[in-house]
């Protein structure tokens, strides 16, 4: 079956707007868990005593900056 110039055009349009959603959702999954055990680790440190718990809403927004920064990206 021999395919015609659209149809082409129609697939090589739907494979790229694929390959972008599939790295969009990658950099999105890659940023959260960065986030997660950024704030795993805050956590941990807050726990262990290594900072004191009013330290801990400076280190959460930072953590949501990270996040934020690596899903512009």
């Amino acid at each position: 079956m021999v395919q015609t110039r659209r149809e082409k055009k129609t697939e090589e349009t739907g494979t790229l707007w694929l390959a972008v959603m599939r790295e969009v959702l990658w950099g999105s999954g890659v940023a959260a868990a960065v986030t997660l055990l950024a704030l795993l680790a805050c956590a941990l440190l807050v726990s262990n005593g290594t900072i004191g718990e009013e330290m801990m809403d400076r280190l959460v927004l930072a953590t949501e900056g990270i996040y934020v920064r690596a899903d512009d990206s």
